[in-house]
């Protein structure tokens, strides 16, 4: 048994079950912080796959939800 976060959902093994916690899920705040007078192109290219992560992760929701005995 662990704990998973929201976005792990799609990395299971067809065979792994995940189900929900009761209540409020719990959170997790991620920062990202860089020099904005950094003009990298790597750095561009991290902030927009970034950005990109975080909106897949918001717009996924494909859980397998079991319901509880």
């Amino acid at each position: 048994m662990t704990l998973v976060p929201l976005y792990a959902q799609n990395m299971l093994a067809p065979n792994v079950v995940a189900r929900a916690l009761e209540g409020d899920p719990p959170t997790v705040d991620l920062t990202l912080g860089y020099n904005q007078a950094n003009c990298s192109p790597l750095l561009c290219r991290l902030l927009s796959r970034a950005e990109e992560f975080v909106a897949n992760v918001q717009n996924q929701s494909i859980i397998r939800y079991v319901e509880a005995d």
